[in-house]
């Protein structure tokens, strides 16, 4: 039998409450030190989603995609980009030429 310790735990007792007290301080320096990525700059947003799928595909950065007129029948989304326009085009022409797209 376990000898018993101060306040009734068991020297067994105490040696496992002391490991997960390490285990949860290294866990907890883990969670710390997680940066929080940040979104970039929405430079293009577009209300098609042909020509957001064209984007994405070809390359470009889909940063955000916003509901239109939520709780209604009208339905829609916008599509943000964190490229611009002709950085987009751009994209979609190399991709063309390379016969991917």
């Amino acid at each position: 039998m376990a000898k018993q310790a101060e306040g009734g735990a068991s020297t067994a007792d105490n040696q496992e409450i002391a490991r997960l007290k390490r285990e949860r301080d290294t866990l907890k320096s883990q969670l710390t030190s997680t940066a929080v990525r940040e979104v970039p700059k929405v430079l293009y947003q577009t209300t098609n989603p042909a020509e957001a799928t064209t984007y994405a595909n070809a390359g470009g950065t889909l940063v955000t995609i916003t509901k239109l007129y939520p709780g209604t029948i009208r339905s829609g989304k916008r599509y943000g980009f964190a490229q611009s326009k002709e950085q987009l085009d751009a994209l979609v022409k190399k991709q063309q030429e390379e016969g991917i797209v």
